[in-house]
């Protein structure tokens, strides 16, 4: 360092920036300007903004401790560092201790202190493994939001913002006074004011967990509350780093992506809505049998099922549990196809969700009534297929729709603004719901999904009833020649008295049962467990 170089050290707006903990030099014109008056010198040592609550008030952001000390330049204080700090450190801060002013340093972890230095605990904006960060977003060097929730409320959050302060007296030549004392001002730095979300963090964590167990390297899982609308949890891979974003700004996996609010096809999945439409219509029952011959013809186009698969004669039910296409295929072309694309419609497909300002889903797609003109174009929809597109929250939700009697919930994510007291300034809910579907329509495709789900162990919870689907969907572009598929399952529990409905999805699945029916299972078993 340069030998004028003033020796305070510390991390600049440690907690307000979220980057990775160093030290930083101030050089001594930059060390005066900050002198609050008098004799007496103060400098920042962090920053604090405005805080995410989960839906039981426990921090998502700003919930991690970091550890810095306040060093007097005295040789007892710098032998007490002697194995905390490395060598070189050391040797660093002992030239710049030499120049009579104190410093700030970094520590790895909490430690006692002698006369001579004081622990300073300050908050990391973001942690390591930091929970929902495609949701929370993340801020620049200045403190400002740039993407997510971080960029929705960043007026909100830096309003009011606290600071840490270390200040101490110095003599006419500005070198510290000797036998004065560091005193820290904490200048509303544990600021309390905040924006409570619908996300509980248990589950966020669960189903965090269960992805990355489970090698989810790219795909989303989202959880939503049947009967409100409330999104649990929302989490898309690969994460990325808020306190690194720039490591991720070149990857060809393209982590900053929110996959949750991107929009798929979704295969076999829609098979649940279009059973649903079959039923409401009046003319069908679960006893509607088809014989699958292993594929079909529709205006010279052939459609398979998988692999050719020949299913014999079958019932809706049946259909369902080893997801028949060209069941399917005959109960589309058998209804009315505008009733199928109303209930599609009141269940949300097609229509963007706007979680926050700057915070919405990609609305997806449906195929208008004029492009379903002949019964090859039903025939794609009929499993999900053609220019059907849904996003995994839309997903999540019109399952928690069949879940909630057939009535519609949009999803939310902004539960409340928080004041400084940690109390409510304003609350937000959904105002009702909206019935897509019959109550009594809605629990025979429910006792259909429950069947569904018993046939297959991989995705079937052992200590919870649920209802589910799977889908492999083609995706419609190509790798090294070979068509890649984005494996499905859409599921809710339990089975009788549903809670949530679960949405997960893989981009470059083998298929629904292998990647995403286990993630499914184990998000189910752990959220049952821990209530």
């Amino acid at each position: 360092m340069h030998k004028r170089t003033i020796a305070l050290f510390l991390v600049m707006m440690l907690s307000l920036s979220g980057l990775t903990l160093k030290l930083v030099s101030i050089n001594s014109k930059g060390y005066k300007q900050s002198a609050a008056q008098g004799n007496t010198r103060s400098i920042t040592v962090s920053n604090a903004r405005g805080t995410f609550y989960d839906c039981n008030m426990k921090p998502i952001v700003n919930s991690q401790d970091r550890y810095l000390l306040a060093i007097k330049p005295t040789p007892l204080a710098l032998s007490e560092l002697k194995g905390v700090i490395s060598d070189k450190e050391l040797e660093d801060l002992a030239k710049d201790l030499s120049d009579g002013l104190p410093a700030i340093v970094s520590i790895p972890y909490e430690m006692r202190t002698g006369k001579d230095m004081e622990l300073l605990t300050v908050k990391n904006r973001y942690s390591p493994n930091q929970a929902a960060a495609h949701l929370i977003g993340y801020i620049d060097s200045a403190g400002d939001g740039v993407t997510g929730l971080e960029r929705s409320y960043n007026e909100y959050l830096s309003k009011d913002m606290g600071r840490l302060m270390a200040a101490f007296s110095v003599d006419a030549f500005g070198r510290f006074l000797a036998g004065a004392q560091v005193e820290l001002r904490n200048e509303n730095y544990n600021v309390k004011q905040g924006v409570m979300l619908t996300l509980d963090l248990n589950i966020q964590k669960i189903v965090e967990q269960a992805m990355d167990n489970h090698k989810m390297t790219k795909g989303s899982a989202v959880v939503v509350e049947v009967g409100t609308g409330e999104i649990k949890a929302m989490a898309s891979r690969p994460k990325y780093d808020p306190n690194n974003v720039g490591a991720s700004l070149k990857s060809k996996d393209s982590p900053l992506i929110n996959r949750s609010l991107t929009a798929y096809s979704v295969g076999s999945t829609f098979k649940a809505i279009v059973a649903s439409a079959a039923i409401e219509s009046g003319n069908f029952t679960k006893d509607f049998k088809h014989e699958c011959t292993g594929s079909t013809v529709r205006n010279n186009t052939t459609f398979s099922c998988n692999n050719k698969e020949v299913h014999g004669t079958i019932n809706m039910e049946e259909a369902l549990a080893v997801s028949c296409n060209t069941y399917f295929i005959e109960l589309a072309n058998r209804i009315n196809i505008k009733n199928l694309l109303n209930i599609a419609d009141k269940m949300g497909f097609s229509k963007s969700v706007t979680l926050a300002s700057g915070v919405q889903s990609e609305k997806g797609s449906m195929p208008k009534i004029s492009e379903l003109n002949s019964q090859a174009a039903i025939a794609n929809l009929a499993f999900g297929q053609g220019k059907l597109l849904a996003t995994p929250l839309h997903m999540a939700s019109a399952f928690a729709c069949i879940a909630n009697g057939g009535v519609y919930n949009e999803p939310y994510l902004i539960k409340a603004t928080i004041d400084k007291n940690r109390e409510v300034v304003e609350s937000f809910s959904q105002k009702g719901g909206r019935r897509a579907m019959s109550r009594s329509t809605a629990e025979k495709v429910g006792q259909m999904l429950k069947f569904v789900i018993n046939q297959k162990e991989k995705a079937r919870p052992d200590n919870v009833s649920a209802c589910g689907k799977t889908a492999t969907a083609q995706s419609g572009w190509f790798k090294n020649g070979v068509e890649v598929y984005n494996s499905w399952f859409v599921g809710y529990f339990p089975a009788e008295n549903p809670k949530y409905a679960v949405a997960v999805m893989r981009e470059q699945g083998v298929s629904g049962s292998y990647d995403c029916a286990p993630v499914f299972k184990k998000i189910a078993e752990n959220i049952t467990g821990a209530k």
